[in-house]
């Protein structure tokens, strides 16, 4: 247990970071899949989806706190 504590507390010092980086892979993959062959969604909504994954990532990345190592 005292190791997920630890685990816990220093992904916090990079939650920021890892929201973007989420959204952004997520976001590069969906509009690449359709020329990897992997159709996960459709082509004509592929745009859309893409635009909404930059619009959350942005949201995201902005309403995560940044974290100070003193826990502040």
């Amino acid at each position: 247990m005292h190791e997920l504590t630890d685990f816990v507390k220093q992904a916090q010092r990079f939650s920021k970071a890892i929201a973007a980086g989420v959204g952004s892979v997520l976001g590069a993959l969906t509009s690449v899949s359709f020329e990897l062959g992997v159709e996960l969604i459709p082509a004509e909504a592929q745009n859309v989806v893409v635009f909404v994954i930059a619009a959350l990532t942005a949201f995201a990345t902005w309403a995560v706190p940044n974290f100070t190592p003193d826990g502040k």
